[in-house]
Parts: structure tokens; C-alpha cells; sequence
């Protein structure tokens, strides 16, 4: 459901693997649609990586954060 990594441990080339085994496991079961969602629209890097797998990102999510009173 989530796809998330750690800040410490995102320049590793962690996500562009996840996404190679993500990919390898959709395509090895002919899924012909995917919805990865729940990604953050300022998550620039998992967005790239869709991009270089041809996916299609279309929709945005928003975290807002108001301090209570």
C-alpha cells in the first residue's frame, strides 16, 4: 500500500530496485494496470522512477498541516 524509504537510505538506489522488482513481478503475472498509490505529489523521486517505467502519474496527494488551537 505504501511505498516509503527512509531519508537516510533514499540516494542508495533503494526505490529505482523496489520498482525493478515490482515491475519484474507485474510483469512476469501479465497485470496490464497498476495503482501505486498514496504517493505524495512532492515525492519527486518515485515519481521519476515511474516515468522511466512508462507509468502514468495521475493522482496528487496532499499532506496539510495547521496548527490546532
Amino acid at each position: 500500500m505504501f511505498f516509503g524509504i527512509k531519508p537516510e537510505f533514499r540516494k542508495l538506489g533503494i526505490p529505482a530496485i523496489l520498482a525493478n522488482e515490482i515491475a519484474d513481478y507485474l510483469l512476469t503475472r501479465h497485470y496490464e494496470n497498476f495503482d501505486g498509490s498514496l504517493l505524495l505529489e512532492d515525492n519527486a523521486e518515485i515519481i521519476k522512477i515511474i516515468d522511466i517505467f512508462g507509468g502514468k502519474y495521475y493522482k496528487r496527494w496532499r499532506i496539510y498541516d495547521l496548527p490546532l488551537k
